[in-house]
């Protein structure tokens, strides 16, 4: 095992670790280009989803996303996939992926008031705090 003394700065990834993760994934087809939504209908009861193709994939449960969506979706053409599913192929792999960042960034965004800062182009953002009154801020 390296210790941090022996990689060298090239080789430092970023990783963090996923304790647990949903079994399941829903994906809704939509029956209109999600920018034609009416204006009544409420994304944010649709939780935290990205947008792929003319489909909507999550982590919220089929049953509670369809109701977000009802009004664009294809229910027939709507499905909840085994995550084992998804991972097993590259392509799934890269919309989990996308999924689980977009998770994570929707997660920082709670820490603004502690001086978390989120800033950057929205396809890769980058997450610090701020000194306090002109001074290091301390993080417990």
């Amino acid at each position: 095992m390296e210790t941090k003394h022996q990689v060298e700065a090239s080789e430092i990834v970023n990783l963090l670790p996923f304790v647990s993760m949903p079994e399941q994934l829903s994906i809704v087809r939509l029956r209109t280009a999600l920018r034609f939504k009416p204006a009544s209908l409420d994304l944010a009861r649709a939780g935290t989803f990205i947008h792929n193709g003319d489909e909507i994939w999550s982590f919220t449960p089929l049953p509670a996303l369809a109701a977000s969506l009802e009004a664009i979706m294809d229910p027939g053409l709507s499905r909840s996939r085994p995550r084992f599913e998804i991972e097993a192929a590259a392509p799934g792999r890269k919309v989990l992926s996308w999924l689980l960042r977009k998770h994570f960034e929707r997660y920082l965004l709670r820490f603004g008031a502690q001086g978390l800062f989120v800033e950057g182009d929205p396809n890769a953002p980058r997450a610090y705090f701020h000194g306090q009154d002109g001074k290091p801020r301390a993080i417990s």
